[in-house]
């Protein structure tokens, strides 16, 4: 999927200089760059390492590179996976999982029951995570899942979103 608010570096080849941008939502970042010059495109990740490089340009017209493909590192990529259930055990069509992982919360949707988030870390050591399951067409939420995660694919499982009121 895109790659959402991930730091951009182009750097002139001859003569240095820098300058970043972060991409949008959908994984989208644009900007203006010299003229006629030879650039270093560098996508980086959160722990501000380079996991993608390309040289691009010189350019003397507007360009647009098309979809990168970035392959994330294995050994610092997470994925949190999981489903939820509403009070009548059917499976949560409108809603959202909390995910809180290493100071940050992570909101994501639930449709068809099922919620994904994948991450890029900085090291592969073990860290918890807390993710609640709230369907948002009854304000019912789940108790809190509790576990660990260092790298991979932690799936919280079935998580009943009922019986905790939103609302208060």
């Amino acid at each position: 999927g895109p790659m959402l608010f991930t730091k951009v570096k182009i750097t002139r080849i001859n003569g240095g200089g820098s300058s970043y941008g972060y991409t949008d939502t959908a994984g989208h970042v644009g900007g203006i760059v010299p003229k006629n010059e030879s650039l270093l495109l560098e996508i980086m990740n959160n722990c501000n390492q380079v996991i993608y490089s390309q040289n691009i340009g010189p350019y003397n017209v507007n360009v647009n590179l098309g979809t990168i493909t970035v392959t994330l590192p294995a050994q610092y990529t997470l994925q949190i996976t999981g489903s939820a259930v509403d009070c009548s055990s059917l499976p949560v069509n409108n809603g959202t999982a909390s995910i809180y992982f290493e100071g940050n919360l992570y909101n994501r949707p639930i449709t068809g029951g099922n919620f994904s988030l994948s991450l890029t870390r900085c090291s592969n050591s073990s860290a918890a995570v807390e993710v609640v399951a709230i369907d948002n067409a009854t304000s019912q939420q789940s108790n809190t899942w509790s576990g660990t995660a260092t790298t991979g694919i932690v799936n919280t499982g079935t998580l009943n979103a009922c019986g905790i009121s939103t609302t208060s």
